[in-house]
């Protein structure tokens, strides 16, 4: 009776073994299944890339890509994968640890190169072959920023309104930005100045903003800006500077005075930081700058951004500031007149 009760334990322990091996082997047949079709599609997406990218460096040989249907379905990630753009956080950190210049390019400088007039400044032939050399060059000092929003992981960082802007923006101008830059060329990021209101989780303004202010802690700068910009007026964006002083140039279309401006900017010290928020023509100038021994930095909407930092605004509701003038969030004519001393003997001279 024991023998019998022996030999059926051990039938249904083989049993059971039988059963998990072919459990075992299903989960390893799906497995296998499963990974051979993964394969396949990484196989079939990197040939369908390839497909794409031969396609792509084709249309960019054509005078109008654009007008060819086959060139409108190329992909950003595709038409830019070989562009190299240094990080925000790896630019800021350059700038500082090297006291580099910087020069940026957003949409307003590839406008004005595309022939385009913008807001606060007319096209001019001259300025649109200035960016160009901008671009191009290789002045060992001067950093170039660019800003290509494209990459999906990126826009995800963004409020709707900044990915929907750069979308589209990106599908009708991608093939002529796509020839104005090298892949040969290390870009850096132009957006170091627009740390705050695209962005969705503001965690680290505060942190980046105290980085940021080391450009100019303990340095004596000088200012060359529109007429109600007003940088760090009202703030105290620049009080960890030694000094301040201020070049004012027109609000619109200084590139008329770009020699005016110029001139002004070397009877300077080439120890004074130069900080520039001229739009287009603050990346001209900053980068003439670079090549006469200054540091220059193309600062732009920055003090505008920390306004925005310190009354917790949202790109919904952008909050006016009644004494500087913002691109989108109030007119010149509606911009109060100031009459602190304080700031009134920070200028040197008045361009206009």
């Amino acid at each position: 009776m024991k023998v019998t009760n022996q030999k059926k334990f051990k039938k249904k322990k083989n049993v059971k073994k039988i059963k998990l091996i072919i459990i075992l082997l299903l989960l390893a047949f799906i497995s296998i299944y499963f990974f051979m079709h993964l394969f396949k599609f990484k196989i079939a997406e990197q040939i369908k890339e390839n497909q794409e990218e031969i396609l792509c460096n084709e249309c960019l040989k054509l005078d109008n890509p654009r007008s060819n249907p086959k060139c409108r379905s190329c992909r950003t990630k595709i038409l830019f994968k070989d562009i190299k753009i240094v990080s925000t956080i790896d630019t800021l950190n350059e700038i500082l640890t090297h006291n580099k210049s910087i020069s940026r390019f957003g949409d307003g400088e590839y406008s004005i190169i595309k022939g385009k007039s913008i807001i606060f400044q007319r096209h001019n032939r001259r300025l649109a072959q200035k960016l160009r050399e901008v671009l191009y060059n290789n002045v060992s000092n001067l950093l170039v920023g660019v800003y290509l929003p494209y990459k999906k992981e990126q826009l995800k960082l963004y409020y709707h309104g900044e990915g929907r802007y750069w979308n589209s923006y990106l599908y009708f101008n991608k093939f002529f930005i796509r020839k104005l830059l090298n892949t040969n060329k290390e870009y850096y990021s132009s957006d170091i100045t627009r740390f705050y209101n695209k962005y969705r989780d503001k965690s680290k303004v505060p942190q980046y903003i105290a980085e940021m202010k080391k450009i100019w802690g303990g340095r004596d700068i000088i200012i060359v800006e529109g007429d109600k910009s007003r940088l760090g007026y009202g703030n105290d964006f620049f009080n960890n500077s030694k000094s301040i002083k201020r070049i004012i140039c027109p609000n619109f279309n200084a590139f008329k005075y770009y020699d005016k401006i110029l001139n002004s900017v070397l009877k300077i010290s080439r120890d004074k930081l130069i900080l520039i928020a001229l739009g287009p023509t603050a990346t001209a100038l900053a980068y003439d700058l670079t090549k006469y021994g200054y540091q220059a930095i193309d600062i732009g909407h920055a003090d505008i951004e920390y306004e925005y930092y310190l009354r917790n605004s949202t790109p919904s509701h952008k909050m006016k500031i009644k004494h500087k003038y913002g691109l989108g969030i109030n007119r010149v004519e509606d911009v109060e007149e100031i009459t602190d001393k304080n700031f009134l003997n920070q200028i040197i001279e008045i361009i206009s």
